[in-house]
Order: structure tokens, then sequence, then C-alpha cells
């Protein structure tokens, strides 16, 4: 009979236990969702701040004087935030390559066109300089690249075949990518998210800069033909910051990213037949950036090997 009792009790015992044990549990997940909450709140509030200085130092500094700019421009920063994540998230897709079968990726092959041009590209980068004589060369086999380039065309006369006919001077349009350049490096994916982040953020605000700079200069020049008082945004932080909140109402305005499909021959000849297979056919993710030429963006990753040759 006592056995029968002292059983019953343990397994009573077991099951509070348990309970317990569940309720401990939940409490804890509970309390480490709201500690997530806190930081994810914290973090963006961070950013936020962050944005809102980057905004002010980029453009005009004497904001700072008027008061509540921070919270004037908070709901700027904010909206700016979201539109570079958005864009971010439409980012190209990583292309690896190496320097023996680099021709295999036709982007690759044609932002270096051949090795000779790799090597120099990559000679010249004080950045693959510094990483090369760092310990993080060692420590890093794959490291990740923000490239970008001017996707240009111009006519060129050349002779071509039409069916068994050999004609010259054929009007062609030749595509290259010029003014190549390495806008970041990164060892991890992430980091180079972060990279274009910034360069995107970046051009943004140096548009703005851009585009008020150019208003007082006209504005001021009309005064002065009137013989009126000169009194502008650029004297008057407030109206100043007036301006870059209206800019930043359409950021889709000062820059987008767009796809364009590039098709061409080896010799980077454009083909519009479609019963031509090109040798090269790539997908380019572009930046358009106000008052500026459309840059293409390119992410790329190598091992570290590659770029010493």
């Amino acid at each position: 009979m006592k056995s029968g009792i002292n059983n019953k009790r343990r397994a009573e015992a077991s099951s509070l236990r348990e309970l317990f044990q569940e309720q401990l549990d939940h409490i804890s997940t509970l309390v480490t969702h709201v500690e997530q909450q806190i930081q994810q709140k914290r973090e963006l509030a961070d950013q936020i701040a962050d944005t809102t200085e980057a905004l002010i130092t980029g453009t005009n500094p004497n904001v700072r004087i008027v008061i509540g700019y921070k919270k004037r421009l908070r709901s700027s920063a904010v909206k700016l935030g979201d539109y570079i994540d958005c864009l971010t998230e439409v980012s190209p897709p990583i292309v690896h390559f190496d320097r023996l079968h680099y021709a295999e990726q036709p982007v690759i092959d044609a932002f270096f066109t051949n090795r000779d041009n790799m090597q120099l590209f990559f000679k010249r980068s004080r950045t693959v300089k510094h990483f090369l004589k760092s310990p993080d060369h060692k420590d890093n086999d794959k490291v990740y690249l923000l490239l970008s380039a001017n996707l240009t065309e111009k006519s060129v006369f050349r002779s071509t075949i039409e069916g068994n006919m050999l004609r010259s001077d054929v009007r062609q349009t030749h595509v290259n990518l010029d003014n190549r350049q390495l806008l970041a490096f990164s060892l991890s994916e992430m980091d180079l998210q972060n990279a274009l982040r910034k360069w995107m953020f970046d051009r943004i605000v140096a548009c703005i800069r851009s585009q008020l700079n150019a208003k007082i200069k006209r504005r001021t020049e009309e005064l002065q033909k009137m013989g009126k008082k000169v009194n502008l945004c650029h004297t008057n932080p407030d109206k100043y910051l007036a301006e870059v909140q209206t800019l930043l109402e359409a950021p889709q305005d000062l820059l987008y990213l767009y796809k364009t499909e590039v098709n061409t021959d080896r010799f980077g000849i454009k083909i519009t037949d479609n019963d031509k297979k090109a040798a090269r056919h790539y997908t380019l993710t572009q930046a358009h950036v106000a008052e500026k030429k459309d840059k293409a963006i390119i992410f790329a990753s190598c091992q570290a090997r590659d770029l010493s040759g």
C-alpha cells in the first residue's frame, strides 16, 4: 500500500517538475524575445541617429544650429534607410571567378577583357595592396569585390559576312565597360551588402548637396542682377534643412537601380539578330544617379590568391 502511494507521489512530483520547467522555459523565451526587441529598437535608433548626422555632415553642417533638426530629419532618415534597404534586396548576384577561368563568367570577361588587364587592375589598387600585406590575407581564402563601370556603346565600321557575301564598312555597335573601379573590398557577403548601402547613401547625399548648391548659385546670381540682398538657404540653415527634407521625400528621383541585358560577340559587337548566338550574354544591374552617368554595379568574389597573380 505504502509503495503504491509513494509511486503516486513520485509521479505527481515529476509532473510538477516538468510543469515548472516548461513555465521557466516559456518565461526565459519571453525574456529573451523582449531583450531582442529592446536591442533591435536601440540599434534602429542608433542607425537613424547615424543616418541623420551623416546627412547633415554630407550636405551642410550649419544645419546643426537649427533647434530640433534631428527630430525634423528623423522621418526622412527612416524613409531613406528603408529605400536603400529595398534597393539592396535587388542587388546583383555574386559572381565567383578565378584568374585561370575568368572568361567562363561573361560579365567578368567583359569587365577585365583579358588576364593582363585583371592583373594590372588589382596591382594598381591600394586596397588590394594593403590586404595582401595584412594578416587578413593569411586568415581569409575568399574575398568579395564591389566593382563598377560605365556601360558605353559607340558606332564602329567593320567587315561582316552576310550569307555568302563579305560586306565592308558595315556600321555596328561596340559595347564596352569603361572607367572600371573597385568601389569596395570585403571579407564577407554581409560586408559587401553594407558597402553597397554606404555607396548608395553617399551618392544620394552628394546628389542633394550638388542640387542645392546649384540652386543656391542660380538664385544668388538672380538676386545680384536685381540688386537685391542675398539671404538664401546656405546662409539660412532652417531653409536649407527644409530643402533637404523636400528632396528626401522622393529618394527614387535621386537614385534607383535597373537591369540591362547585354548580348555581344567575342569582340564586344552588339548582337541584335535573335537567330545569332551571343558569345557574351549577361545582365547588368545599373545605378541611375541624378545628373551623373549611370554606373554598372557588379558583385564578385574570388580566392585571395587570385589577387596577387
